[in-house]
């Protein structure tokens, strides 16, 4: 019971935030597009670095979720070239990806990271409350 309310706060707390996500895997975009659509967020994907790079200037997300194996550019570089951007740098980026090597994990939050997130580690129930934790933290809400 007490979950659930911690889900209406986060639900509340996002409605309408501009979230983006950088994902390959068709099955995972899917899961994961319908589980954000549930708290009416306004959605923006883009399934390798390219695309990722330029939707980020059209579309200016309040947060990215950022997988980090792509087909094209990795994440770490799209993160790298983010924060070097006067007009993206300031976007909070949760990186979410299968890599959990502790250097890889460094390396992300090294490089600007408000969060690194391993997808098998995480329930997309929690997802929510850590997208409203960063933009809380970096004063988007």
């Amino acid at each position: 019971m007490e979950e659930k309310n911690i889900e209406d706060s986060a639900e509340k707390d996002i409605v309408g935030k501009k979230v983006m996500w950088v994902e390959d895997d068709p099955i995972l975009n899917d899961i994961m597009e319908r589980w954000l659509a549930r708290y009416n967020v306004d959605l923006v994907h883009a399934a390798n670095g390219t695309d990722a790079l330029e939707l980020l200037r059209k579309e200016v997300p309040d947060i990215l979720l950022l997988d980090i194996m792509l087909p094209d550019i990795d994440g770490f570089s799209i993160l790298e070239r983010m924060k070097k951007d006067p007009n993206l740098k300031d976007i909070p980026v949760i990186l979410f990806s299968n890599l959990s090597h502790q250097d890889d994990i460094d390396k992300g939050y090294k490089l600007g990271a408000s969060r690194f997130i391993v997808k098998s580690t995480v329930f997309l129930e929690n997802l929510a409350g850590e997208i409203r934790n960063v933009l809380r933290e970096k004063d988007r809400l």
